[in-house]
Formats: structure tokens, C-alpha cells, sequence
């Protein structure tokens, strides 16, 4: 009696199991730099890769990996029930049923365990380290700002980031002196008034050289070279030249006022939402809120990975 018992309940947990939706097509493992999009997911698989993409790829990775592993283990559960229903008499059979029982339930364990080790590793690292700007929440998973450009091809030199790596004459973003503002209050670049910000410190004087760098201490400066071709409208902005097109600037969705990012190797974008994208023009212009938003996009003060003026001035990513 006790056998049919337990063989009902392995049934009963192999078809629970086995109606759970599992996906086991390694498609879609690839969400970024795609000729194609996939309607069928949350993001635009023809953007540029970011940190951010990373982080998913890493997340969708791991998910397919547990998910075949968990069939696989589910499925020796299901080959071993059958046995022990068939075991009835045999005590070798039934011996190896319940071993392989035992196996496999100690495998699924063992995955959820390192999924659990991996995730807590990652998510630790990634909150006090270079993914810190791209975590939204505590949980155990990677969740980040697919329209940033921050750690992306666009900020490494291949194109425009939260700060553009096109020169030019004055008023383009990335064209000012590499020289740190002192003894100043008027300009917003200066130490003393990026003292009491995310760049204060012993970073000072760099983010100072940086912030000369891009906007030449002109806050409401528009970028004449981070252009969308589609319609002609600027995208970067303000002290530290914010791209809108990639990066939120405070509360403000400013990607969704465009059809996509504007990046040095696609810069056939455009904006859908005019209104959306002069609020949010308004609020890269605006000297602290520019500044608040270059503290999230530089992990507040440790990464100047987004700014191609400071590798124009030969500032180390990580400082």
C-alpha cells in the first residue's frame, strides 16, 4: 500500500513538472546588436550592446541552463518512478529507483543552490562595483536600464555615451580644456561647486577636468555634433553633455521620446515624443539635475567609462 501511495505522488509531481513552462530554445540567448528585433521580448534587440545587455544575457543564461536542467531531472525522477512501481518483488530494482530518486533530487538542489550563490556573488558585486548604476531593486536578479549607454561600445570610444567623444569648435561637447576649474564659483564646473556633489573629495579636480571638458562650465550647452540624422535634433546636453537619447535624466523616461539611442555607430534616430523630449532637454540643461545624473551614470564618482572627454584628456576609467 505504502508503494502505490508513493508512486501516486510521484505521478502527480512528474506531471506537475512537466505542465510548468519551460522554454528550451537557446534562441533569444542574444539581446543585443541583432539585424532584427524579436516582438515577442520587452527589449529592442537591434540596439547596441550595454553593461545592462551583459547582465541579461548572464540572466537569460543561467535561467535556460536551470530550466534543461531541471527537466533533465525531472525526467530521471519520471524514468526512476517508473521503475519503482515496477519494483514490486525486486529489491535490486527497487534499490536503483530510489537512488536515482535520491540523485536527482540532490541535483536540483545543487542547481537551485548555485543559481542562489551566483545571484547573491553578482548582485553584491554588482551594487558597490562597475553594474552598481544598472541594479533598480534588491532581489535576486539582474535588473537594470536597457537604454543606457554607460560601459556600452558607445561609451568606449566607438561612440556617443553620456558624454560625446566628437570634437570640434566651441560649443561641442568634448572640445573644452582638460584642466580642472579652481577658485571659481561662477562656473559650475569648478571644485568648489562640485565639492559638495558625488565628485567631491580627492576626485575633484578630475571631475572638475571632465566637466571643463564637455561643456566648457556651460550649463545650458547643446551638443552641435550628437545629432540624431532623422530629424536633426540634438541629444546631448548640459555640463557633463547628457545623451537623452540613452540615459534618464531624473524621473523622465527620455530614451522613450525616441525611436532609438543615438550611438557613434547608429545615428539614424529621431524623436517620436516632442514633448517629452523638451522636458527632458529642460532638465539636462538643468545644472544640478545634470549633475545628479552624471553621479548615477559614473557609479557616483568611480567610472568616467561614459565620457569620451576624459579619455580625450587621458583619465583613467576607474578612478
Amino acid at each position: 500500500m505504502r508503494q502505490i501511495l508513493f508512486s501516486v505522488f510521484l505521478v502527480s509531481t512528474i506531471f506537475t513538472g512537466f505542465t510548468f513552462p519551460v522554454s528550451l530554445q537557446a534562441s533569444g540567448l542574444v539581446v543585443c546588436a541583432l539585424n532584427q528585433d524579436d516582438g515577442g521580448t520587452a527589449w529592442d534587440e537591434t540596439a547596441p550592446c550595454t553593461a545592462c545587455h551583459v547582465l541579461l544575457m548572464t540572466d537569460n543564461i543561467i535561467d535556460w541552463v536551470m530550466q534543461v536542467m531541471t527537466v533533465i531531472g525531472i525526467a530521471v525522477i519520471f524514468a526512476m518512478g517508473i521503475l519503482y512501481i515496477g519494483s514490486v518483488g525486486n529489491e535490486k530494482m527497487l534499490s536503483t529507483a530510489k537512488g536515482g530518486i535520491k540523485a536527482a533530487l540532490i541535483g536540483i538542489t545543487v542547481i537551485l543552490c548555485a543559481w542562489l550563490i551566483v545571484s547573491t556573488i553578482i548582485r553584491i558585486s554588482g551594487s558597490s562595483g562597475y553594474f552598481g548604476s544598472y541594479f533598480q531593486n534588491g532581489t535576486f536578479s539582474f535588473t537594470c536600464d536597457l537604454s543606457s549607454n554607460a560601459g556600452s561600445a558607445a561609451s568606449t570610444g566607438f561612440g556617443a555615451g553620456a558624454g560625446s567623444t566628437s570634437g570640434g569648435g566651441t560649443g561641442y561637447s568634448g572640445s573644452g580644456s582638460c584642466q580642472p576649474v579652481t577658485n571659481s564659483t561662477s562656473n559650475p564646473c569648478s571644485t568648489t561647486n562640485l565639492a559638495s556633489t558625488c565628485f567631491g573629495g580627492s576626485r575633484v579636480n578630475t571631475w572638475s577636468a571632465i566637466c571643463q571638458a564637455e561643456s566648457s562650465g556651460n550649463a545650458s550647452i547643446s551638443s552641435r555634433t550628437d545629432i540624431c540624422t532623422g530629424d536633426g535634433s540634438p541629444v546631448s546636453f548640459g555640463l557633463f553633455q547628457i545623451n537623452i537619447s540613452a540615459n534618464k535624466v531624473g524621473n523622465l523616461d527620455c530614451p522613450s521620446a525616441f525611436n532609438r539611442p543615438f550611438t557613434g555607430s547608429n545615428k539614424n534616430c529621431s524623436v517620436t515624443n516632442r514633448n517629452l523630449y523638451n522636458q527632458c532637454v529642460a532638465a539636462a540643461k538643468n545644472a544640478p539635475q545634470n549633475i545628479t545624473t552624471a553621479c548615477r551614470l559614473s557609479s557616483n564618482g568611480t567610472n568616467t567609462g561614459p565620457w569620451g572627454a576624459a579619455r580625450r584628456c587621458n583619465i583613467p576609467v576607474k578612478i
